[in-house]
């Protein structure tokens, strides 16, 4: 966990973020503690660590979280949502990271790395909808 200092700008910045496209853009300065913002195959957006060049989203709270959605990206931030990513980037943040071997790509305007990220519980929930 980094302390204070380090933390400091980018908490700055996401209490600055008016919606949830200028969250996602700040995916250099989340990687600068070791977080990235990530799509789901279910086009949900996630916070979650970076581990050995990868994004790791095993156990929610704990190492990723829910922060909106692709299609909702010009909704404003409740003060609530602010308060839970920062707290999430203050538990969460381990130092530098990127993630690697992933080409960038856009999609919808908004610059995320290639491949979505699986979620247990959305990939359980789309195969009971099939059965």
């Amino acid at each position: 966990m980094l302390g204070f200092y380090e933390l400091a700008p980018l908490i700055e910045h996401v209490h600055r973020c008016m919606d949830y496209r200028t969250l996602y853009a700040l995916e250099e300065e989340f990687n600068k503690v070791g977080l990235t913002v990530q799509s789901t195959p279910q086009n949900h957006m996630i916070l979650c660590k970076i581990m050995e060049g990868k994004p790791h989203a095993e156990k929610v709270i704990r190492d990723y979280i829910f922060v909106g959605s692709l299609e909702e990206k010009g909704k404003e931030l409740s003060d609530r949502a602010v308060k839970c990513i920062t707290t999430f980037i203050k538990s969460a943040s381990t130092g530098p990271a990127k993630v690697l071997d992933a080409p960038r790509v856009w999609r919808d305007g908004l610059r995320l790395y290639g491949d979505a990220v699986r979620i247990n519980s959305e990939d359980s929930a789309m195969v009971a909808q099939l059965l």
